[in-house]
């Protein structure tokens, strides 16, 4: 039979166990978080130059629109 203290004994182990793998889960979530910061990042750079190449494109679509035509273009 066990002692009242070897019972606290046991619970205090699973409890330090179940410290020690949330710690490790939080440690692996932290490492995912970043890893996604970065990427988030990396995409958002991706799309604002992907919007200066649209703005761009745009522009020059409208100056062509604008534009009057061409004596070669009839």
């Amino acid at each position: 039979m066990l002692t009242p203290l070897k019972t606290l004994e046991q619970k205090l182990e699973l409890l330090i166990t179940a410290v020690k793998q949330t710690r490790n889960e939080n440690l692996v979530l932290r490492q995912d978080n970043y890893t996604l910061h970065l990427q988030n990042q990396q995409l958002l750079e991706r799309m604002s130059q992907a919007q200066e190449r649209l703005d761009l494109l745009l522009h020059s679509l409208e100056q062509r629109v604008d534009a009057p035509p061409s004596e070669g273009n009839n």
